[in-house]
């Protein structure tokens, strides 16, 4: 099995995926802001953490690879708060583990590329793309771009697993993985 996790603080996507690329979990956790305060802050961040670990823990010991999404360097807003929610994630994955399964993370422009095979577009034209692209090369309808991402996450951790590609540029998406990941 194979994880992908887009993690934010409003809208997080999760895939899960069987070693024959069919599909277990393709969830969206949303999320709602309460409050700056400190504990309202982490009562958001533990609901989200809690979703998470209700969809995935039942499988963790047979997960062989995780890929996550980098933040963006570009990123607006909260992006204090979204390191914090995403460390509580990535701990919770980190302790429970299957010992021989790996973890990898994934920028934006890895992502683009391995779905596209370049990164031209931007913004919402990109969003579109990519769930155009994951319908005709995966024949799976997403209307989430959250879950795309994470859908996508899940395909190239399974193909850094795997080393068979499909086209050149994913082919170089993993490569650059591996070679960051030694």
């Amino acid at each position: 099995m194979f994880l992908g996790l887009d993690l934010s603080l409003s809208d997080s996507g999760i895939s899960l995926i069987n070693e024959d690329g069919s599909i277990l979990i393709l969830e969206s956790i949303k999320s709602k802001r309460v409050g700056d305060k400190i504990e309202e802050r982490f009562a958001r961040y533990y609901s989200i953490l809690n979703q998470i670990r209700e969809l995935i823990i039942p499988y963790i010991e047979k997960i062989k690879g995780i890929a996550i999404e980098m933040f963006s360097y570009g990123s607006q807003g909260r992006i204090v708060q979204l390191a914090e929610s995403a460390t509580l994630v990535r701990d919770l994955i980190l302790r429970n583990k299957n010992k021989d399964s790996f973890i990898i993370e994934v920028s934006p422009i890895s992502l683009k590329k391995f779905i596209l095979g370049k990164v031209k577009a931007k913004g919402q034209q990109s969003k579109n793309l990519i769930i155009k692209e994951i319908y005709k090369k995966y024949n799976t309808d997403i209307n989430n771009d959250n879950i795309a991402d994470a859908f996508i996450l899940s395909q190239i951790v399974k193909m850094y697993h795997d080393r068979k590609y499909e086209f050149e540029y994913q082919k170089e998406v993993i490569e650059n993985l591996i070679k960051a990941n030694e």
